[in-house]
């Protein structure tokens, strides 16, 4: 997957943003989000729907100083962190996207109402691996 600062140098000359198996990034992050609208109402105490949950509560934010306040909170909590604990936490997110995507794919009938596309898309199968049904 392209870094971050590779993702904005490609933004800034006009060339598509993607990921390895050609989805664009934008793509794949709405992918993501299906998937997690999904599965984080009943896993909110995973590191992924933590994220996902406060990335959410922000967007619901209206006033400019409470986000700024939310996000400077949130920034203090990861600065305190150790190495270790962000490498266990990263550990973490990785086996629990790979679980809520094979969960997810899993029952092949509740897929037709779902984003099937999670399901069939290259790159999140290069990360998170084939559906186990």
């Amino acid at each position: 997957m392209a870094s971050l600062s590779e993702a904005r140098a490609q933004k800034k000359s006009g060339h598509p943003v993607s990921a390895p198996g050609g989805s664009s990034l934008p793509q794949l992050g709405k992918l993501r989000e299906a998937m997690m609208t999904w599965y984080c109402p009943t896993h909110s105490e995973l590191t992924p729907c933590k994220t996902f949950l406060f990335m959410k509560g922000l967007r619901e934010t209206k006033s400019p100083e409470e986000k700024k306040k939310l996000l400077l909170d949130r920034q203090n909590k990861m600065s305190a962190m150790s190495a270790e604990e962000k490498k266990v936490m990263q550990t973490q997110a990785r086996e629990a996207f790979r679980i809520m995507y094979t969960e997810y794919c899993r029952d092949t009938q509740a897929i037709a109402l779902r984003n099937a596309e999670v399901c069939t898309n290259t790159a999140l199968k290069n990360l998170y691996g084939e559906p186990q049904g």
